[in-house]
């Protein structure tokens, strides 16, 4: 059982659309939050519904789709200390399952496990044309 909440936040629908696929790769997924930012909505809207995600108590994995984006940014403001909050950018799909599908605490192993499989997750893969000559 995984002992720390994982919360997948972004801009627009990106972390809902996310949480989506993993779901339907893997089932429903228990304790996955998702908080989005949409077009218009004001900071301390989205800090209310960020503080709600993050809750209290357990440790924290926060998944965000662009360092330095508003969704990171806030996630760094709103970081205490308490609950323990590890942060990491750049989310995509792999990272999301790997941290979803994690047994276990929040370790600094577990984070470079979530991190290597978001970048072996990420290759060039599509056929090039043909050159005609």
């Amino acid at each position: 059982m995984r002992a720390f909440r994982l919360v997948l936040a972004s801009h627009s629908f990106l972390a809902a659309g996310l949480r989506a696929s993993a779901e339907m790769i893997a089932g429903r997924l228990a304790d996955v939050a998702v908080v989005e930012l949409e077009a218009g909505a004001s900071l301390e809207d989205y800090d209310t519904r960020l503080r709600a995600a993050i809750g209290q108590g357990r440790p924290v994995l926060v998944l965000c789709d662009l360092r330095g984006g508003t969704p990171h940014n806030r996630v760094g403001a709103l970081n205490t200390g308490s609950p323990p909050l590890v942060c990491l950018t750049g989310v995509n799909l792999a990272m999301v399952l790997e941290a979803a599908l994690a047994q276990g605490d929040l370790t600094p192993d577990l984070v470079a496990r979530v991190v290597k499989a978001g970048r072996s997750g990420i290759s060039e893969s599509a056929r090039r044309p043909r050159q005609r000559g």
